[in-house]
């Protein structure tokens, strides 16, 4: 059954788009969470200092009585003039008589302590009764709570700022790490097909088609040819995996013995420049140039391996690369146009291999000197 990639493409977004919309969720339910406990934790504080500030008007009362109930009544009064300049209104009754007077008109009261909203402005008010020398003193305090609300307002859009600072670097994080690990399966993906077609429609042709000898040997040639490079791709896929998961056995390579081995077999590659030894994982570093050499050879007729002492250069002289395609390259990117399909993969392993080594793998091209493939070391 054929299978769309391109809607596996899309499916992977889908799945982006679902864990970034949870992790959304979190970051922001986190803050909000957090606003809640820390706004909670500041009304409750205040609270009990409004509830101090109310018992201490209270007994301010106890300070007057020596004087008649009519200076008292001033002096209480002119007291809770001094409280409302500083935003705290208050109604004190003693014995049945009003001695001070400033809480608005019309606050519906259902407990000792809550906060109300008066002409667009919150408060808290408390009404307190208490025994003082044996006379019954009420008290109704309200206090303003315009400063606690503000400050909340200024932390709710600190907080969002923050939310979408870190909502923006998870999201592009999230994006990159799935981008990378969706590439390679959607690209090992359309070469596993390539050489599966293939081997699926020579066979049916040896099966169903009245055919010579020597047409049934060259299909099974074509099958041969398809199953090597299917071999070939399920090794790049086995190579990423330990890339992926770590298992990279570092060691002394002789370049001497690397470049032997590639002379047997690229006989037409020359390679010139110094011997001496790299550091690295073997099985990596022979496919690492195995795949550089593959690329060039398709890409050019002639084709040189320099070994100089700080980089190794793969030359070719084939085609120009373009700018786009070759900063696509160079950045690891998913390569645009008609080079996309088969050597992309091969690239991607590349750039993968020379990075876990702490190498540079750099691409040059020139229609007059032809595209370099450099490994700074």
């Amino acid at each position: 059954m054929d299978i769309d990639w391109r809607y596996k493409m899309q499916l992977w977004k889908k799945n982006f788009l679902a864990i970034y919309f949870l992790l959304l969720a979190v970051i922001f339910g986190g803050l909000l969470f957090l606003e809640g406990y820390m706004w909670n934790h500041e009304l409750e504080q205040w609270s009990k200092r409004a509830w101090k500030g109310e018992k201490s008007a209270a007994y301010l009362v106890e300070g007057f009585y020596s004087e008649d109930k009519e200076q008292m009544s001033m002096n209480i009064d002119y007291a809770a003039k001094k409280y409302r300049n500083s935003g705290i209104y208050m109604n004190i009754t003693v014995n049945g008589i009003r001695m001070a007077k400033h809480v608005p008109e019309g606050l519906e009261l259902r407990d000792h302590s809550q906060i109300v909203e008066h002409k667009g402005g919150k408060f808290l008010v408390i009404a307190d009764r208490m025994m003082i020398e044996g006379e019954s003193v009420e008290v109704l305090y309200m206090e303003s709570l315009e400063s606690m609300y503000r400050m909340q307002n200024e932390r709710l859009l600190a907080f969002a700022g923050i939310g979408i600072l870190f909502s923006a670097m998870a999201g592009l994080l999230l994006y990159a790490t799935m981008l990378r690990i969706n590439r390679p399966v959607s690209q090992a993906a359309h070469e596993l097909r390539t050489p599966l077609t293939g081997i699926r429609g020579y066979a049916e042709y040896i099966m169903m088609a009245n055919i010579t000898e020597e047409e049934r040997f060259y299909a099974a040639g074509q099958i041969v040819e398809s199953a090597k490079n299917l071999e070939d791709v399920v090794e790049k896929l086995l190579i990423m995996g330990n890339l992926a998961e770590g298992t990279v056995s570092m060691e002394n390579v002789d370049l001497m013995c690397l470049a032997d081995k590639l002379r047997t077999k690229y006989p037409q590659v020359k390679i010139t420049g110094r011997t001496g030894r790299l550091w690295g994982d073997p099985v990596l570093i022979e496919c690492l140039f195995e795949n550089l050499l593959s690329n060039a050879i398709h890409a050019g007729d002639e084709v040189k391996v320099i070994l100089n002492k700080g980089s190794i250069s793969i030359w070719n002289n084939g085609a120009y690369i373009g700018e786009k395609e070759l900063k696509a390259v160079n950045k690891n990117l998913k390569m645009p146009g008609k080079r996309k399909g088969r050597h992309g993969y091969g690239i991607r392993l590349c750039q993968e291999i020379a990075a876990v080594h702490g190498w540079r793998l750099v691409y040059e091209s020139s229609r007059e000197e032809g595209t370099t493939a450099r490994i700074i070391l």
